[in-house]
């Protein structure tokens, strides 16, 4: 049997499995779908000794830029964000590529169309990476927003009515409100933001965050990151070349 997986510190809130099994019983394809929690991506060459039957994995938080120098090629998608989040296993080689890019494309297109306004991304990992170079390719500008901000980021206390209102797209990148932390938020703050600003959270469990009910009760148009799971989960099947 192939096996296929997901790797991360604490997958409870993942849903792909759920996923990636409903697929493969559709199919004929004798193949399995795991979860494989890992303290650090130090343990992915053990992991890979101890199952030589995984052919593909994806990678979630807090691995996708870690990872990088477990890979021996990069695909394009993973050199422009300078991160991984899906993992091809051949005899001697790892080749990663970035998913988050294709998924959070399809998602953003699919509820706002064409026209795209500048973005508000909180966070400065690889998710955050790959929305900045979609909003970019797009045609619109961003700023990354991160607690410890490096060259040309700002930091949340820095984020006012004007940036709101020149950004007003705002972005969670981030894990924070993730399940089992469903009470947690990143820390905007909401006495300069409006129902004219608009909410896209990447994470999809629960699909209803915090940082998504005080959009609703503005009554600001919002998203959540479920979408963007299921056209990453496509995209990882066509990369490991088992359907589409």
């Amino acid at each position: 049997m192939v096996l296929y997986g997901l790797i991360g510190q604490s997958l409870s809130h993942s849903l792909s499995k759920e996923i990636f099994t409903t697929w493969f019983a559709e199919t004929d394809l004798s193949a399995d779908y795991r979860l494989y929690e890992l303290e650090d991506i130090a343990g992915l060459p053990g992991l890979l000794k101890r199952y030589p039957a995984i052919r593909g994995l994806n990678v979630t938080t807090p691995f996708k830029t870690a990872v990088l120098s477990f890979c021996d090629y990069l695909d394009l998608s993973a050199e422009i964000c300078n991160a991984v989040n899906c993992l091809t296993v051949a005899p001697g080689s790892i080749t990663g590529y970035n998913t988050d890019r294709e998924g959070f494309r399809k998602a953003l297109l699919l509820w706002i169309g064409e026209t795209i306004p500048n973005a508000l991304i909180m966070g400065s990992g690889g998710a955050a990476r790959a929305a900045a170079s979609v909003v970019s390719e797009l045609g619109a500008s961003y700023i990354i927003v991160s607690r410890d901000p490096r060259e040309e980021m700002i930091h949340y206390a820095q984020i006012n009515s004007a940036v709101l209102q020149e950004f007003p797209l705002i972005i969670n990148a981030t894990p924070v409100g993730m399940y089992p932390d469903v009470d947690q938020m990143p820390p905007l703050p909401w006495k300069w933001v409006s129902e004219k600003n608009l909410f896209f959270d990447m994470i999809y469990n629960p699909q209803e965050t915090m940082f998504l009910k005080w959009a609703s009760e503005l009554g600001a148009p919002y998203c959540n990151g479920l979408v963007m799971l299921i056209e990453q989960a496509k995209k990882s099947k066509e990369i490991w070349g088992i359907g589409t």
